[in-house]
This record gives C-alpha cells, sequence and structure tokens, in this order.
C-alpha cells in the first residue's frame, strides 16, 4: 500500500488533542480543541487510538479505512471540532486572579494557622515523618501570641471585604496548644464583626479534653480515622508505637453522647489510604460501623510522589489493588444510577467528574489557564508558627508569598507564579488532558521548590485518573442522560 494516505492521515492528525477511551459498551474521543467528548466507531477509534499511543499509522490499516479516517476528520473539523491546536502560553497574572475571582462561589477568606509542630502521634505515612525528603521532620516549635495576633489581624481586615470568613487551626497536633487557640477564638470574636467559621484538623487524641470549648464555639471537626482497628493502627500509632484506634473511636462516641446533632453536622472523618490500599474494607467499615455511617467521611490516598512507602507493594498487591479500584468504579456507576448520590466512594471520583460535568465548551484559547493553581493569598492563606505565610497547608513551609507583619508579597506571588508556569509549559503546550487537569503548587513541591519531575510524576497519576473519570462519566451517560444532573453547577 502506498504510504501516500497513511502521511496525509499522520499529518492531520500530529497537531490535533485527542484521548481515545472506551467503555463497556462504547467508543470514545475527548477532543481538547472543543472540550467536546464524541462517540465513535470502533474502525475509527482504533486508528486514532494507534496514532496517540505510538505516534504513527499502523501500515495495516487498508487504503479505504485511511481514506474514511481523513474524510471523517475533515467533515468534522467543519463543525469545529477535531481542529488543531497550539497553546501560545498561559494567561498573565492579573487575568488569572480576574478568572479565579469570577469562578469562585463566593467571597470567602480561610485563614489557617499552624499553631504548633508537636505531635503526639508517629503516623508511618506522615509527610513530617522523614519519608517525604526535604519536608522537615516533628519539631517542638510552637506559634508565639504575637504571631497569632497579627493573623487574626489579617482576619479582621479580609473581613470587611469578603462575606465568609474561616480560620483554621493546624498543626502538629492543634489540640495541644489549646491555650493559644482559645486565646484566638477570643481575640477573632472581639475584633471581627462578621460571623467567623472556626474549624480544626485534629488527629483525635486530645478531642475529649477539648471537647466542651469546641462544641460551644460550634467548630467544624475533622478527625483522621483510618478505618477499621487493625487498619488504622497499622500506620496510626503514638509515640510509644501504639495503636490510637480505640482513644480516637472512644472520643468520636463521647461527642456524639453529648450531642448527636452537632456530632452529624460538625463532625467529619478524614481516612487516608495507604499501601497496599484496602479500599474495600475501609469502604465497608465505614458504610456499616453504626456509629461512623452517621457522619461525613472523606477518602483520601496517600501522596505517593516522593515517598518511600509507595514502593513497598509486591505485584499481588498492586493487582489486588487494581481490581478493588475496578469494583469500586463499578459500584459508584451503580449506585449514581440508583439515585444513591451520597455514596461514600463519591470521593475517589466525583472532583473529576464535576469538572467534566460543568466544563467550558468553547473552543481553546491561545493562553489559558495554568492548570488548577489558585491566586495565591487571595482566597486562601496558611500561616506557619513563625508567622510566615504560604499559598495554603498543603505546600508544605518552603513556598513563602509573606509573613504576617507585612503581609502578602506581591513579588513573591509572581515569583511562584511565574516558576509554576515555567516548569508546565512545555508539558502542557501538546497535552490532551490540559482542559481538565487541576494540579497545583501542592503537586509540584518537592519539599524545596516547584519541580518539574516531581510535577510529570503527579502528571502522570491525574492523566491516568481523569479517563478512569471520562469512562466513568460516559458509562452512567450511556444508562441514564440525567443521572449526572446533580453535579450541574458544582465546583
Amino acid at each position: 500500500m502506498s504510504n501516500e494516505g497513511v502521511d496525509e492521515l499522520s499529518e492531520k492528525l500530529s497537531d490535533l488533542g485527542i484521548k481515545p477511551f472506551k467503555t463497556r459498551r462504547n467508543f470514545y474521543l475527548y477532543d481538547v480543541y472543543s472540550n467536546s467528548i464524541l462517540e465513535s466507531d470502533e474502525k475509527f477509534w482504533n486508528v486514532l487510538k494507534d496514532f496517540s499511543s505510538r505516534g504513527k499509522i499502523d501500515q495495516n490499516y487498508s487504503k479505504s479505512s485511511i481514506k474514511e479516517a481523513i474524510q471523517l476528520i475533515e467533515e468534522l473539523q467543519k463543525d469545529d471540532l477535531l481542529r488543531p491546536f497550539t497553546l501560545r502560553g498561559f494567561v498573565t497574572n492579573s487575568c488569572l486572579k480576574e478568572e479565579r475571582i469570577e469562578n469562585s462561589d463566593s467571597s470567602f477568606f480561610h485563614l489557617t494557622l499552624n499553631v504548633n509542630q508537636k505531635c503526639n502521634m508517629r503516623c508511618k505515612y506522615c509527610t513530617y515523618s522523614s519519608i517525604y525528603p526535604g519536608y522537615r521532620n516533628y519539631s517542638d516549635k510552637v506559634m508565639s501570641e504575637d504571631v497569632a495576633e497579627k493573623a487574626v489581624d489579617i482576619v479582621e481586615e479580609r473581613s470587611e471585604r469578603e462575606e465568609d470568613i474561616t480560620l483554621s487551626f493546624y498543626g502538629g497536633e492543634p489540640l495541644l496548644n489549646m491555650c493559644l487557640i482559645r486565646k484566638v477564638v477570643k481575640q477573632v470574636e472581639a475584633t471581627v464583626d462578621k460571623k467567623t467559621n472556626f474549624r480544626i484538623t485534629t488527629n483525635g487524641l486530645e478531642l475529649d479534653k477539648a471537647l466542651d470549648f469546641l462544641m460551644e464555639k460550634e467548630f467544624d471537626i475533622q478527625v483522621s480515622l483510618d478505618g477499621p482497628k487493625e487498619i488504622h493502627n497499622k500506620w496510626r500509632k503514638n509515640k510509644k508505637g501504639e495503636g490510637t484506634f480505640e482513644r480516637v473511636y472512644g472520643n468520636l462516641k463521647e461527642i456524639e453522647k453529648k450531642d448527636e446533632d452537632f456530632f452529624k453536622e460538625n463532625v467529619m472523618i478524614n481516612a487516608v489510604i495507604a499501601p497496599p490500599y484496602p479500599i474495600s474494607e475501609v469502604k465497608d467499615f465505614f458504610e456499616n460501623d453504626p456509629l461512623l455511617k452517621k457522619i461525613n467521611v472523606e477518602l483520601n490516598f496517600m501522596r505517593e510522589t516522593g515517598c518511600e512507602l509507595s514502593q513497598v507493594m509486591n505485584q499481588m498487591e498492586k493487582e489486588r489493588y487494581q481490581n478493588m479500584r475496578e469494583e469500586c468504579k463499578q459500584s459508584y456507576i451503580d449506585e449514581i444510577l440508583r439515585d444513591k448520590t451520597d455514596t461514600l466512594t463519591r470521593t475517589f471520583f466525583e472532583k473529576k467528574l464535576i469538572r467534566i460535568k460543568n466544563r467550558d465548551l468553547k473552543t481553546i484559547s491561545e493562553k489559558i489557564i495554568p492548570n488548577g493553581i489558585c491566586f495565591p493569598g487571595n482566597n486562601r492563606l496558611f500561616v506557619d508558627v513563625d508567622g510566615s505565610l504560604h499559598p495554603c497547608e498543603r505546600v508544605g513551609d518552603n513556598l513563602q508569598i509573606g509573613d504576617v507583619s507585612e503581609g502578602v508579597k506581591k513579588n513573591k506571588v509572581d515569583k511562584l507564579i511565574q516558576r509554576y508556569k515555567e516548569i508546565s509549559f512545555e508539558d502542557c503546550s501538546d497535552c490532551w488532558a490540559v482542559r481538565l487537569c487541576r494540579l497545583c503548587f501542592a503537586h509540584s513541591n518537592d519539599g524545596d521548590n516547584l519541580n518539574k519531575e516531581t510535577k510529570r510524576d503527579e502528571c502522570k497519576k491525574e492523566k491516568n485518573s481523569l479517563v478512569e473519570s471520562l469512562q466513568i462519566y460516559a458509562s452512567i451517560l450511556e444508562k441514564d442522560e440525567e443521572a449526572l444532573d446533580f453535579l450541574n453547577g458544582e465546583n
């Protein structure tokens, strides 16, 4: 067969941003130019699949198949589909700020205080347990009253122009510095006119000692509990190396005993799933435990990038994890089709499904928003124990953008955004996932700076997860076109 048709088709495909994927029923193409999901016949899909994975057309395709593929692409391009796209760059910082303000649900400001770096536990997967090179280890540092007072001044200033104010307490284990927390709450109540939402993230060991105060001030309490006793105790141990499940669970029972309504409305669980990722056991526990099935539970996977623990699974465990992941995916699809939208498995899939469901169907611009980064300091700030300001608690303590005495520094914000653009554009400029990707500073941080290779590791996982989400999205809509309407307008 002549290469003439093959060369012409290869040229047409070379600048397209497409991702072929399939469900059990149909074949699809995700088109980055139009942000559309197109159903495809198997023959055309196979041609595009081969090219997207190998970068060339298989010589075994018949001349008629090649010709049909060329004609179909030309027909689709008349409707502004499957067109070549070229990104010239990312938008300016001022445009990024305007876009983030415009697309925010409301006018809000969320300040997080890292009131100490002390912890009464030694969780094996903790960011600060030395398994993540570049990140700090445990320390005895605590936030001073002077730093805390200046942080509250920031809250007071921002409350004058923001509708929704949230103040969170973080650590270490923040309940080990209850004296400072009480003083901060008192200062906020005395100086901030608007109602302030108080939150705390805790390992739960000291909850019984602070419970009356937290309930009186209507705190939202996020408690770390990783599942049933044997799984939780494998990872979450105290300083003596002892399991902590019974004490944490007992404190949760005490909250419910004191005020069941408060327990249901103000308490949530954060469960970290670590190798070998026992998804089914964790899911079954939270869905059937008589106490915990009453409250919200969010499941999160341990961050693998840069972590030594991510290498501990053998091949059998990896295969078992993949099988469980597939079971969860099918379980989620089935539950959504039964109108069970509060399923626990939503925490694995729903954020990406929201992106897909509410994606902008305009054709792609030459300059775009750089992935999912925020405009640092605009809606969130993290105050470390020394008074340094950072974009949020997820980026660690190295990406400083100011301090409590002088506020957010524009030059540092600009430098941080520019660094992200520099490490991202080469890969993003021709990536099929660029319009759905929500990677940010936290996914690029190696504990020292924003790092291209760290981000590339996260990119691979993000793209795999997006393919999975596209499959779920299409599988659900094949059976019920309105089944995901409950996601409309979410972000």
